[in-house]
Order: C-alpha cells, then structure tokens, then sequence
C-alpha cells in the first residue's frame, strides 16, 4: 500500500460509565493509548480519585440523568457494573431482580457510537 494513503493513527475517546476507581480506564489506557472524554460516577470517594488522577476530564455523575445525545462521542465505552452482585454486600431482596441501572448503561451505548 502507498505509505501516502495510509490513514493517521489516532488513540480512540474512551467514554466511562459507572467507572468507579477507574481500573478498568487505567488497562484500556494501557492497552490502546486511548485519552478519557468523560466518567460517570456518583460516588465522592470515586469521583476524588477519578478528579485526582484525570484532572480536567469532567464527571457527568448518575448516568440515570445525563443527556447522552449532549455527552462527548467515543470510540470506546469501559463500564462497570453498578449496584454489585456480590452475595455478601446485596441488599436484601435484590438476590433475583435484574440490576435496575443495567437498561441506562445499555442506553448510553446509542447516541454516543463511534465518531
């Protein structure tokens, strides 16, 4: 192939819903080189973290209320999972019931497809 034709490289927009510390942003980062556009985190001891080691990537907060049409589009979405389905820290009652945010992470998908 002609050298001339080859498209740029860029590193892809990594999009991160429910994004907790942001491990799961650290081994996308490491593995494609890719730069964070935004996280979506409510908890304030995750959102510390997240603010200290990405300063100037903003925090949209409850992916439940964001305008995914307006947020920044990626190439890359790194979500964790919201209300964690571990036995011992369930709150009663929610052992059978489908993870109530799962249908907003799915939504977030659909505005904001690759550029």
């Amino acid at each position: 192939m002609d050298p001339s034709l080859a498209a740029p490289l860029r590193s892809p927009l990594i999009g991160s819903p429910c994004s907790g510390y942001g491990g799961l942003d650290l081994g996308e980062q490491a593995a494609l080189g890719g730069t964070l556009a935004w996280h979506a985190e409510v908890d304030p001891n995750a959102s510390r973290i997240l603010a200290r080691h990405w300063p100037g990537v903003p925090n949209l907060g409850d992916i439940t209320a964001v305008d995914w049409s307006t947020a920044h589009r990626v190439c890359v979405l790194t979500a964790g999972f919201p209300c964690q389905r571990r036995p011992c820290c369930r709150p009663p009652g929610r052992t059978q019931r489908p993870d109530p945010l799962r249908g907003h992470s799915e939504n977030a998908q659909r505005p904001i497809s690759p550029a």
